[in-house]
C-alpha cells in the first residue's frame, strides 16, 4: 500500500472509529501496519490479519514491518493488537473458523486484497460480510484493475447491487471500492 492510500485509510478509519478490523491478505503487511497504527491508541482495539503461510516467508513481512512500528503482533487468540492468522488452507478456511468459532464475533471493517478470483473475492466478501456489524464498512482493492477482470465483474454484477449494502453510494478511490453495511441486510444476520 502506497503512503496517500495508507494515509487515507488511517484517516478514514480514525473518522469512523472504527476499532476491529480484519484484513484479507496481508503480503508484506504494510496495509496491516496503516490500520493497526490507526487504531493503536483505541483501548481493546484488534486487528485480525489472515494469509498464506508463504507470506511470512517475505522480507519484510508483516511482522518485522509491525515490530519496526513498535506495534504488538502475535498469533490468533493472543492479547496483541495484530493477530496474523496464517493456514495453508487460505484465508476463506480461517474465516469459516473464526466465525464457528466466534457466531458473534463483530467487526468495523474488513480489507480484502487477496486472490483476485471471482469466486475468492465473493467468498470472502460472504464471509467478512456476516462477521460486519450493521454501519461496518469492507474496502476491496483492486477493483476495475485491468489485470483483474474478475474483481471488476464481483463488484458490478454482485457486491453493490446485493440488498442490505449501500452500493450506489459507494465510494471510490482509485482501485479501491467500499461498501458500507445496512442495519436492513437481510442475510449476513445474526440469526
Amino acid at each position: 500500500m502506497d503512503p496517500g492510500r495508507g494515509r487515507w485509510l488511517a484517516q478514514f478509519l480514525r473518522d469512523q472509529n472504527i476499532r476491529r478490523c480484519l484484513e484479507v491478505g496481508i503480503l508484506h503487511g504494510s496495509g496491516t501496519c496503516w490500520i493497526a497504527g490507526a487504531i493503536a491508541h483505541i483501548p481493546g482495539a484488534k486487528v485480525w490479519a489472515l494469509d498464506l503461510p508463504s507470506s511470512a516467508q517475505l522480507d519484510p513481512n508483516a511482522e518485522s514491518l509491525l515490530a519496526k512500528l513498535g506495534l504488538s503482533v502475535g498469533g490468533c487468540g493472543d492479547g496483541s493488537l495484530v493477530h496474523i492468522c496464517r493456514d495453508v488452507a487460505g484465508a476463506s478456511w480461517t474465516l469459516v473458523r473464526m466465525l464457528r468459532w466466534r457466531p458473534r464475533w463483530r467487526l468495523d471493517f474488513a480489507y480484502i486484497d487477496a486472490d483476485h478470483t471471482l469466486e475468492s473475492t465473493l467468498l470472502y466478501w460472504y464471509l467478512a460480510g456476516q462477521a460486519i456489524r450493521p454501519g461496518g464498512w469492507i474496502l476491496f482493492d483492486d477493483i476495475g484493475n485491468p489485470d483483474y477482470p474478475a474483481l471488476d465483474y464481483a463488484w458490478t454484477h454482485v457486491i453493490k447491487e446485493t440488498p442490505g449494502w449501500d452500493g450506489r453510494g459507494a465510494m471510490s478511490r482509485g482501485l479501491w471500492r467500499l461498501i458500507q453495511k445496512r442495519a436492513d441486510a437481510p442475510w449476513f444476520t445474526d440469526a
